[in-house]
């Protein structure tokens, strides 16, 4: 039999000890708890170590004598300012001034048609004379009826006398002997009926002139009410020429030529725009210390007006931007130019003045640095300080407390490092 090895055959297993695969466990566990240790001593070491602040860039706290400004927004306005309304309801005939254009006070300034008025005025005019004709008429027929009566009572009271002398002489004959009783009776009845029909033709004669001057004063009083009412309608009809009630500039039309046009509406803007004036809204807080008289330096489109405080405002109104605010009013002084009315505008107004006031130039450490704190420069490196603010002048803002004369701080932006308390300082300043 051949044989396939070369070498014995050697058996080179062996056994492993009890417990010999959890020592290695055990081991493994041990090495892991170790290099967590160390990467967490690392870290910890790491976190330790101070920023450099390379690029920066610093300011020097200074004293300075402050103008304490109160800066106000508003608007142009024009206190003389009219709507011209329209005083008929009709149509918009005719414009007679444009929009821009000055007009005078009384001046034309739209014609209006209102057909309607003219056919009252017709209708009017032709009842005014009929009452016209009517009285003619009356007065009249009272001539003629006065006369009639006048002539009736004459031969009433003529008759009367004949009845008297007609009694008289019955009587006589009846006391002659010649007359009979009957024959008295008879004339006294005579005159009695006489009595009674002059009494009668009186009355009817004062019943018809009572009726005449009623009749009569009704018909004047219509007469003088169609007068008076011709008259309004009259003026109406010419009050279609619409006039400025003011001299002033259109500022704007409300209606188109061929527009109808209802009673009181809108036609026009008209407005005096060579006597503006300057409204600005003041935060609440600075209004108590605003005083009639105070001067303002107004903005108007880049250029500056001075001007003063005619009125401070007793109302304050809900604002987006300053919270709750005042409205003042301010006059200008000396010459100005015509503004356009609503034409925005801002002011100034010196409040006081502050001497040694600390101050340093506004820059993005304000607001990076929650507008409380600042890195003060210090042999090398920059340690966070709080600080608080004051006012803000133009570009420079008042350190009110934390900072002395003289001590620098960075004023470049301190979003990289503000949740350092102290940084080193490195690089170009």
């Amino acid at each position: 039999m051949e044989k396939d090895h070369d070498k014995p055959i050697v058996n080179t297993y062996r056994p492993k000890p009890p417990g010999a695969g959890r020592d290695r466990r055990r081991a493994i566990i041990s090495i892991v708890v170790v290099a967590g240790m160390a990467a967490l001593v690392w870290i910890l070491l790491g976190s330790n170590k101070e920023f450099t602040l390379l690029d920066y860039t610093q300011a020097t706290v200074e004293a300075q004598t402050l103008n304490e400004v109160l800066q106000v927004s508003g608007s142009i306005e024009t206190p003389l300012r009219r709507s011209v309304l329209a005083p008929e309801e009709g149509t918009l005939a005719q414009k007679l001034a444009a929009t821009g254009d000055w007009i005078g006070a009384e001046a034309g300034l739209a014609v209006l048609e209102a057909p309607g008025l003219d056919d009252s005025l017709a209708v009017l005019t032709k009842n005014l004379a009929d009452a016209e004709r009517n009285l003619s008429k009356m007065e009249a027929e009272r001539k003629f009826s006065a006369e009639r009566t006048a002539i009736e009572l004459a031969k009433k009271e003529r008759a009367l006398a004949d009845a008297v002398a007609a009694l008289e002489r019955a009587e006589q004959l009846e006391a002659s002997g010649a007359g009979t009783a009957k024959e008295t009776t008879d004339k006294r009845s005579a005159l009695q009926e006489a009595e009674e029909s002059l009494q009668l033709a009186r009355i009817s004669a004062e019943e018809s002139l009572f009726n005449y001057e009623f009749s009569h004063e009704s018909t004047l009083d219509s007469i003088s009410e169609l007068i008076a009412d011709i008259a309004e309608l009259e003026e109406r009809i010419a009050g279609l020429t619409v006039s400025s009630p003011i001299a002033g500039r259109v500022l704007s039309w409300q209606a188109e030529e061929g527009d109808r046009i209802s009673r009181y509406s809108a036609l026009a803007i008209v407005a005096d725009t060579t006597r503006p004036q300057a409204v600005f809204q003041v935060p609440e807080s600075s209004a108590d210390r605003l005083s009639t008289g105070m001067a303002v330096a107004i903005t108007v489109n880049g250029s500056v007006w001075p001007g003063t405080i005619v009125n401070i405002g007793r109302e304050a109104t809900a604002s987006d931007t300053y919270g709750t605010t005042v409205d003042i009013t301010v006059d200008f002084s000396g010459d100005h130019p015509e503004f356009t009315a609503g034409v925005s505008a801002s002011g100034e107004i010196l409040l006081g003045t502050k001497t040694e006031a600390l101050v340093l130039p506004r820059g993005p450490y304000l607001s990076s640095g929650g507008n409380r704190y600042v890195y003060v420069l210090r042999d090398g490196f920059a340690e966070k300080t709080m600080v608080s603010f004051g006012i803000s002048y133009g570009s420079t803002i008042e350190i009110l407390a934390g900072l002395n004369s003289g001590d620098q701080i960075i004023t470049s932006d301190y979003t990289a490092f503000i949740q350092e308390e102290r940084i080193k300082l490195g690089g170009k300043q």
